[in-house]
């Protein structure tokens, strides 16, 4: 199975994928718990500790798992492998 590319979308597509990453996802998180302290104050409080805790688990379950990355691809799962 080939990969379907575009180069128009490119740009589009890594500026997205940056929302995944910590330089996305804090301003994101803080953004979205201001826009929320106007209308649910206890979202606005638990969404960083989701956050974080989110990113915690990801951390243990890929300590947990400790599995290389296959071909060395910059993304972990593919539907190839199956």
């Amino acid at each position: 199975m080939g990969l379907a590319r575009t180069p128009q979308l490119d740009a589009p597509m890594h500026a997205v994928s940056i929302l995944g990453n910590p330089e996305g996802l804090i301003p994101l998180t803080f953004i979205s718990s201001l826009l929320l302290w106007h209308y649910r104050r206890r979202w606005a409080l638990a969404l960083p500790l989701v956050m974080v805790g989110t990113g915690g688990l990801q951390l243990l379950s890929k300590w947990a798992i400790d599995r290389p990355r296959p071909n060395l691809a910059a993304w972990a799962f593919r539907a190839a492998m199956f």
